[in-house]
């Protein structure tokens, strides 16, 4: 159990703030009739509760393991429980216990991303922090040719360290300037000591990359997800949007090879941003209407005289839409849809899932190939004349759908 729950619990089961915090905590069910195959049907239904809410967001979307299931994979401490396990008790991952290796139960990036290569291992000393370029052997000495504009090419504030001050001679009735001054020698060890700091950080940057590609493997290989059996298309012709096409293609150029799943992402990020539209005011009208009341997305004009009118708070503060303006606003999206749907879409991105990893991994070994190259790849695995791009694609979550169209240019802008 969370802390949060734990809070909420304790809210939920006082005297006077028990109501506020969940107010159907104590309202009856209501009883409704429904029609289900030309037959009236009378059931129940029970009032929203916060304390059941909050036992379905631990239990059905917080990552849970088993408690007296240990994992068989080296490396791994705790096997994964799915979704609303009930027939096994079941625990919350541990914050601190929890192994890297079990991290790709969240996800290959998280992994990725907690992973270090010492992880693990006890620390190693490292030679070069015994020595330093930095020079602290400094004295104060006398600047007779110095002026006030010195002030000006070596300004002094609280960040930086004093370099320069002034000061009166004794028995004189004159300003006297002091520079500070560095006592090191620039030998020949100084210049050792850059040449061998910069050949450390390249040669750690190119060891940590392969450490984190190794990792990244070892991770990919312990979660079976449909992008190991799959490769995408990036750059495919803007009219082959056949899916079958694509199955002739592969199962032709490569023998053995059977194509399970063939995916045609399109250029219709307008289609689909409207379609989300549409459906939050959706969702927005069913959330006002009545629990007893069922809702009916085919008949949404009936559902509009059904559903009770925004409170003054609501329209004014909140600025929430009544029913009949969230009816007029799926009206209008309505017709926009229609005209984008009638719009011819070029391909954007394909998703080829073959039917074993090893199918996949020959795919990708023979068609991968350097820019450089282009032009000597065999012309076999030309799609339509083409030179295909293709890749191992990420998990199916992690894609962003509406952007997959967009160029490297953009995406990079957006990255930033």
């Amino acid at each position: 159990m969370t802390n949060a729950r734990r809070i909420a619990l304790t809210i939920s089961s006082m005297f006077c703030l028990g109501t506020c915090y969940n107010p159907s905590k104590n309202k009856l069910p209501i009883r409704i009739l429904g029609h289900e195959e030309e037959a009236i049907e009378e059931r129940m239904i029970e009032p929203p509760i916060l304390d059941r809410a909050w036992e379905y967001f631990e239990h059905y979307t917080l990552p849970r393991c088993f408690a007296n299931r240990a994992e068989t994979v080296a490396g791994r401490k705790y096997k994964r429980a799915e979704p609303g396990e009930d027939q096994e008790k079941t625990i919350l991952y541990p914050v601190w216990a929890t192994p890297i290796a079990d991290m790709a139960d969240f996800g290959i990036g998280v992994g990725i991303t907690d992973y270090s290569p010492n992880d693990g291992k006890e620390g190693i000393a490292n030679p070069l922090n015994m020595g330093s370029a930095i020079c602290t052997n400094t004295s104060w000495v006398p600047c007779p040719n110095c002026t006030m504009d010195i002030f000006d090419s070596w300004p002094t504030n609280s960040n930086s360290p004093m370099r320069v001050t002034n000061g009166t001679a004794p028995n004189e009735d004159r300003e006297v300037f002091f520079i500070l001054k560095n006592g090191c020698d620039l030998d020949s060890t100084f210049s050792i000591m850059n040449l061998a700091t910069i050949f450390f950080l390249a040669i750690a940057t190119f060891l940590f990359i392969y450490l984190q590609r190794r990792m990244r493997a070892i991770l990919d290989e312990g979660e079976q997800t449909t992008s190991d059996y799959s490769i995408r298309v990036k750059n495919p012709p803007h009219n082959a949007k056949d899916p079958e096409s694509w199955k002739i293609f592969f199962e032709t150029v490569f023998e053995d090879v059977h194509v399970t799943v063939c995916t045609v992402a399109l250029d219709n990020e307008d289609l689909i941003a409207k379609l989300v539209k549409r459906r939050k005011f959706q969702l927005q009208l069913q959330n006002i209407l009545p629990v007893h009341i069922p809702f009916c997305a085919e008949d949404l004009e009936k559902t509009v005289l059904q559903c009770p009118e925004r409170g003054f708070f609501s329209r004014v503060l909140c600025c929430s839409d009544g029913p009949k303006d969230l009816y007029d606003k799926i009206q209008a999206i309505d017709e926009d849809i229609e005209h984008t749907a009638d719009r011819s879409y070029p391909a954007s991105s394909v998703f080829i899932t073959f039917e074993t990893e090893a199918m996949q991994r020959r795919v990708l070994e023979d068609m991968s190939y350097p820019k450089l190259c282009k032009g000597m790849l065999d012309s076999k695995y030309k799609f339509e004349g083409i030179v295909l791009e293709i890749s191992e694609p990420d998990e199916p979550s992690s894609i962003r759908w509406k952007d997959l169209d967009e160029s490297k240019n953009v995406r990079f802008i957006c990255e930033l």
